[in-house]
């Protein structure tokens, strides 16, 4: 069984974010950015995303609460904890979701 889910007409940026311990980015062998313990975000950018879009992703980045506090629930930020962000533009864009059975397939 196959379903469409329809996209809106724009789709907003968009990110996939991991808690890493530690994160870097290498270049034909050479280090250029790395970060210790936060978040790493892998971000769709759309075509009509400008500025606005870019900001307002930044504040949810910082803001969510995925950091455990000191009674080891998640109920500290990213601007909470001074942890690092490091984010990867992914260059395809966020594409049409397809659902094939229980399997997810992201198609661009």
């Amino acid at each position: 069984m196959l379903w469409r889910i329809p996209q809106p007409a724009t789709v907003p940026m968009i990110a996939l974010i991991q808690r890493v311990t530690s994160a870097s980015v290498r270049v034909e062998d050479e280090l250029v950015g790395s970060i210790g313990a936060g978040l790493l975000a892998l971000v769709a950018v759309q075509p009509d995303d400008g500025e606005a879009q870019a900001r307002r992703m930044l504040q949810r980045l910082l803001g969510y609460r995925v950091f455990a506090d000191e009674a080891g629930r998640m109920n500290r930020s990213l601007a909470d904890t001074g942890g690092g962000l490091q984010y990867r533009f992914q260059l395809e864009s966020a594409g049409a979701v397809v659902l094939e059975g229980t399997q997810v397939i992201a198609k661009a």
